[in-house]
């Protein structure tokens, strides 16, 4: 298995590379975006180890809206575009948390949240372990975020 800062990076990479395409002939909202999710970054690791990580699955996709997500799983990216910045990035972050269980550690099989959180909840020991080991990646990407997007202008690049 890679280690979580590989994971990290790749996949936040990824992520980079949706923003850069989703907003790449509107700066302001690409900078928004930008802030968004690396605010994302910074209160989902606590809200996960306090609420715990299926209510805070929902948490994010009530946040994002079904609408969003799926135009994130589909790739639409031009009608991503047009949708609002922060809802947006609570769907990156939302995408970044399931492609990290279900195609890294092989804990979901399901694509939409409400699944693959019931998926989660139905057995406590595999709940346990995608939780820590999801917990290890996303304090990468935490790091990661923090020191590519600025904390309310956008991106430092």
């Amino acid at each position: 298995m890679l280690s979580p800062t590989k994971i990290a990076i790749e996949e936040f990479s990824k992520i980079d590379n949706l923003i850069e395409k989703i907003y790449s002939i509107d700066r302001e909202k690409l900078n928004k975006c930008c802030s968004a999710f690396r605010s994302r970054a910074r209160s989902t690791l606590s809200q996960i180890v306090d609420l715990g990580l299926p209510s805070t699955i929902l948490f994010i996709y009530s946040k994002c809206e079904k609408e969003i997500f799926s135009l994130l799983n589909e790739n639409k990216i031009n009608e991503l575009g047009k949708k609002e910045p922060l809802k947006v990035a609570y769907g990156l972050y939302l995408l970044l948390i399931k492609d990290i269980l279900k195609d890294r550690l092989g804990m979901v099989s399901q694509e939409d949240p409400l699944n693959f959180s019931k998926e989660l909840l139905a057995d406590k020991v595999k709940l346990s372990l995608a939780t820590a080991s999801l917990l290890k990646i996303l304090i990468e990407v935490k790091k990661i975020a923090e020191a590519v997007y600025k904390e309310e202008t956008g991106r430092e690049r």
